[in-house]
């Protein structure tokens, strides 16, 4: 274990018991453990911690796949005596210079004496749970312990040490790392790893929003970077380029007058001008309330708390009901909001009074406003201007008298310039508006604030309110918080649980995760490729390929596996036949399969993981010489795509390490005769086969391949193609991962992957041959979306690389292109795939059964109706000159042009450079 982990761990954690634990195991090699008053997944956390903090790196032997922490449990253990010692000491074997941790009941296992010399033998320190009277588990641990125990597998992992260091290293200096490997093998735990170590409590975004918001200093992971357009690839590359703000200094307090007080308004702390204001509104609504506000401002700004103090104000008899419109999908919404009747639906075995309704006299808030769907909008708009609500499956109206208080972080404003949001339901509901501040305009309260929840803080946990050092004040003014109050909120009630043992007083170290000011925090990006991602933007595509960090599959980290299996059989004992099984599987889902493949033994009887028990639970796991063996080369000859929109065609499977492309071939023997009688390109065949398991692929049907073409061979995890000298036709290949292939000079291996693509080009650029090749079927399963979409323009010629392949349709009547451009029209700004996906049953109904099959694919759908108006030039110019037609005829042209996806908007502006005055026209 790497020093700085110790390090952050017993900053975070520390009481007295667990230090005590961890003195005892580093200095004596020995510790017994409080049986805590807890669960035993608890407990085992605190193990795994007591074990991080004990065992240093540096005093650790080289031992291959030595576990950190080996626990075991003695339940497990079928017999005593001779028996038990002798699985102890094979368990023991594997784990020299790690920490053994026996949970209650070792006592039957032998003294607590013998254990220690036993352990003492093989260089490992024992920590034996106690059997006293349970005690608490610390309040102040479990959120941590908690964090560490989702990142164990990466901080405990003997052969990671390297990325540990390098992920140390790079994430202070707030640039772009790319973590990258295939699938399962813990690359996202790898940055919350970092994000632990380096922030621990600090805040972090998952992805980006889509909105495109990712303020400065805020640890960022994302994942499926290729996917990313629009606001999140434009918010991702202000954040890699360093095109955010930088910090300012907190400004001094300006002079102002003091804000009204009132005990509605206690918890809105903020003083100055823009507070003063704020409420004084508040307070003038008491004279005529309005029947709709309307509250602006960022997360955390307290947009719940002011819709409470105006209740207090205006009617704190009546109900105050508040509804979260992002929770929930379209159909949930509306029953929220409007209710039900008995019978409506299939589920409706009651009727229901919505929020609108339920709310009475008071006050109804509506949070998220801004993610309200048009749909919803619309009906919503009409209930408000009619003040009646009609309930689903109900033909009567009923009047409702609530207060609406719409709230929302969104700019709903620039979504109504966009088209996304109705301007008449804006009207209805800013009868009265407020804008939050955000915190970093009124930096002077912040320390107000947090004493404010300190104080509450206290009386929640009947505790004495702490104090805050200068330095940490100082700190916590120095930050910019982009999640405003909430974010502050959670800083200090953190802070305050670990000042409890410091005098209850706040210093500086409790509150490290907030950042210094002008420090910038890092961004994490997952991909499946090797050298980096690849995304729209070529500028950021190469900042992330800038720092890539690349994780190896589990088969090629021996120590890894073993530590993984070790770590994962839940304190069961295994047998040295079971373990080299285990050891011997392939793997190809690295830590995700063998999590799914050894969840079957924690719901079996207690007792050691046996060979036996192996073949009962799972029969593919139990078989060694099976697992060695690799899948097949399976190769598809004429691919297709069916009628369903699958993969289908001709293939053939060779259970073999290489395979010969070529023509006229009947055996290996025709390709590769006895030494003696081979030419130049036989021999070189030989060079590249060496004496490996080899089967031929003959290509009869196309005289422009050479009778030896290529060769295709295992290579590590994954496939390789090499042409052989003097081929008629050139090589182009590359994985189905990637967008583009490459060329292959004779002799030098090009690689594909575990599923790959592999074309035989002439000189005039068109493609004779193309083949898909792939490690078993599995494989060439995960990448069936992959082929598909090369399948859509055919093998006709190679395309440099980065051109994408367009789709191909012959022939478009008048009524496909009418069809296409109301598909276009109705586009309202949701999921374009899904848009042109579910448009396809009312093409039916039409009679255009043609185009209704080129579209039905759900995956490719939006993808395929774009390319007709963007990258098709049978189809371009008429597609394009109907849709704007069909703009000029719309009611508002601005509205309908912005509601256009982004490509097919790109393709209108090119043709009718005018801009919107010119489609107008």
């Amino acid at each position: 274990m790497d020093t700085t982990t110790t390090s952050a761990l017993r900053e975070h954690v520390s009481n007295t018991i667990f230090e005590q634990t961890v003195r005892s195991l580093t200095d004596v090699g020995f510790a017994q453990l409080p049986l805590l008053d807890a669960p035993p997944r608890l407990r085992l956390r605190w193990a795994r911690a007591i074990a991080a903090l004990a065992t240093e790196s540096g005093r650790r032997p080289a031992r291959s796949g030595a576990p950190l922490l080996l626990w075991l449990d003695p339940d497990h253990f079928d017999e005593q005596g001779a028996s038990a010692t002798g699985m102890l000491a094979w368990m023991l074997s594997l784990a020299a210079g790690s920490v053994l941790y026996l949970s209650a009941g070792w006592q039957h296992l032998g003294t607590a004496d013998a254990l220690y010399e036993l352990c003492a033998s093989y260089g490992v320190k024992l920590l034996l749970e106690e059997s006293t009277e349970p005690a608490p588990l610390p309040l102040c641990t479990h959120p941590v312990l908690r964090r560490f125990d989702e990142v164990w597998s990466i901080a405990s992992d003997p052969a990671l040490g390297w990325l540990r260091r390098a992920l140390r290293t790079q994430c202070p200096l707030g640039g772009a790392i790319t973590l990258a490997g295939p699938a399962g093998v813990g690359k996202a735990q790898a940055a919350e790893w970092a994000h632990f170590e380096l922030c621990v409590h600090g805040p972090k975004q998952e992805r980006l929003s889509a909105n495109g918001e990712l303020r400065a200093g805020r640890w960022a992971l994302v994942r499926g970077v290729e996917s990313l357009e629009g606001a999140e690839l434009r918010a991702l590359r202000a954040r890699i380029l360093g095109e955010e703000p930088r910090w300012t200094p907190p400004s001094p307090q300006p002079a102002w007058e003091p804000p009204p007080s009132h005990p509605a308004l206690a918890e809105l702390c903020g003083t100055g001008p823009v507070w003063s204001r704020l409420k004084a509104d508040a307070l003038r609504l008491r004279r005529a309330p309005p029947r709709a506000i309307l509250i602006l401002g960022e997360t955390g700004t307290g947009k719940e708390l002011l819709a409470r103090a105006l209740h207090q104000l205006l009617c704190p008899d009546a109900p105050f009901q508040a509804i979260a419109l992002s929770a929930s999908n379209e159909g949930l919404v509306e029953d929220d909001l409007f209710g039900h009747v008995k019978g409506a639906a299939s589920n409706f075995h009651t009727g229901r009074a919505g929020a609108l309704l339920s709310a009475g006299h008071g006050i109804l808030l509506l949070d998220e406003f801004g993610h309200l769907d048009l749909k919803i909008q619309r009906k919503l708009l009409r209930v408000l201007e009619s003040r009646m609500v009609q309930p689903l499956g109900s033909d009567k109206l009923r009047p409702f008298e609530a207060t609406v208080i719409a709230a929302t972080s969104c700019d709903i404003h620039r979504m109504q310039r966009e088209g996304r949001f109705l301007p008449d339901l804006i009207a209805r509901v800013e009868e009265r508006t407020f804008r939050m501040p955000p915190l970093r305009q009124h930096r002077h309260d912040i320390s107000a604030m947090a004493r404010l929840f300190l104080t509450q803080w206290a009386a929640e946990f009947g505790q004495p309110v702490p104090t805050m050092s200068p330095d940490a004040v100082e700190r916590l003014m120095g930050w910019s918080w982009p999640m405003n109050g909430r974010e502050l909120r959670n800083v200090v009630r953190r802070a305050a649980v670990d000042a409890l043992e410091h005098g209850g007083v706040v210093h500086l170290q409790h509150i490290s995760d907030v950042p210094r000011p002008g420090q910038r925090a890092p961004v994490l990006v997952t991909s499946h490729e090797d050298d980096g991602p690849r995304c729209a933007d070529r500028e950021v595509e190469g900042r992330l390929r800038a720092c890539v960090l690349r994780i190896p599959p589990l088969t090629d980290r021996p120590a890894s596996l073993r530590a993984a299996i070790l770590d994962r059989l839940a304190g069961r004992p295994i047998t040295p036949d079971a373990l080299t099984a285990l050891e011997s599987q392939p793997w190809r889902g690295n830590l995700t399969e063998l999590d799914r493949a050894l969840e079957p033994l924690h719901m079996t009887a207690p007792g050691p993981v046996t060979l036996l028990r192996l073949a009962e639970i799972a029969p593919q796991l139990a078989t060694p010489a099976a697992a060695t063996r690799a899948a097949p080369i399976l190769v598809h000859l004429f691919p297709s795509i069916g009628p369903r929109g699958g993969l289908r065609g001709l293939h053939q499977s060779e259970d073999v390490d290489a395979l010969v492309i070529g023509r006229g071939l009947r055996s290996l023997h025709d390709a590769l005769p006895p030494a003696g009688q081979r030419t130049d390109r036989q021999e070189a065949l030989a060079g590249l086969l060496k004496d490996r398991p080899a089967a031929v692929l003959s290509l009869d049907w196309c005289d422009h391949v050479s009778k030896l073409s290529v060769v295709v061979r295992r290579a590590g995890r994954g496939l390789e193609a090499i042409r052989l000298p003097h081929s008629q036709l050139a090589l182009w290949a590359g994985p189905l991962s990637q967008r583009a292939l490459r060329q292959g000079p004779p002799g030098v291996a090009v690689p594909l992957g575990v599923a790959g693509e592999l074309r035989l080009v002439g000189a005039s650029g068109r493609t004779w041959v193309q083949l898909f090749l792939s490690e078993g079927p599995l494989a060439m399963e995960d990448h069936d979306e992959e082929v598909l979409a090369r399948l859509q323009t055919g093998p006709r010629e190679t395309r440099a690389e980065g051109q994408k392949l367009g789709p191909q349709l012959k022939a478009l009547s008048e009524q496909d292109v009418d069809a296409l451009v109301d598909i276009v029209m109705g586009y309202e700004g949701q999921d374009f795939k899904d848009h042109v996906w579910g448009s396809i049953p009312a093409l039916r109904r039409q009679g255009l059964h043609t185009l209704a099959d080129y579209l039905e694919d759900q995956a490719l759908a939006g993808l395929k109706a774009q390319r007709l108006f963007t990258s098709n030039l049978t189809h371009r110019e008429r597609l394009l000159s109907a849709l704007g037609e069909a703009i000029q005829a719309h009611p508002t042209p601005r509205v309908a042009r912005r509601r256009l996806p982004e490509k097919i908007a790109l393709s209108l502006r090119q043709r009718c450079p005018g801009g919107d005055d010119a489609l107008e026209r």
